[in-house]
């Protein structure tokens, strides 16, 4: 039976004391995407929310809310790579493209300046020179 695949997916909830698990498998699916995720979270989602409602479970405090979805931009901030040369700016740099300028092994300037929140693969410029 060649193209004949089950999509699942599998869940606890709440995941730090469960209370329920769920566990969806969904024979042969038609018209969809090969990825189980893009087929198997929308239903997840709303039995799950349902779960929770029916056994009362309310949202817990003290932790950290994720509230990025998996298609948000990621971003970071840039570091301050100034004095460093070329492979510590390049490690320093490792979400960013990095684009050289000038002689030399040492970052006399960047742009844009550290502390700068840049998402994911953006370009940091870089103009080297001979002296640290």
């Amino acid at each position: 039976m060649s193209n004949n695949y089950i999509m699942s997916f599998m869940s606890i909830v709440p995941s730090n004391d469960p209370k329920a698990v769920f566990y969806l498998a969904i024979d042969n699916p038609k018209h969809t995407a090969l990825l189980s995720s893009y087929t198997t979270s929308p239903v997840a989602r709303r039995v799950l929310l349902d779960i929770i409602n029916a056994l009362d479970i309310s949202k817990q405090t003290g932790g950290i809310e994720n509230i990025q979805n998996w298609d948000d931009s990621v971003y970071y901030i840039v570091p301050n790579v100034i004095g460093m040369n070329k492979k510590e700016a390049k490690k320093a740099l490792y979400y960013f493209d990095i684009e050289y300028t000038g002689k030399g092994d040492y970052v006399a300037y960047q742009s844009p300046e550290a502390g700068t929140s840049l998402e994911i693969g953006s370009t940091i410029r870089l103009l080297m020179s001979e002296n640290p």
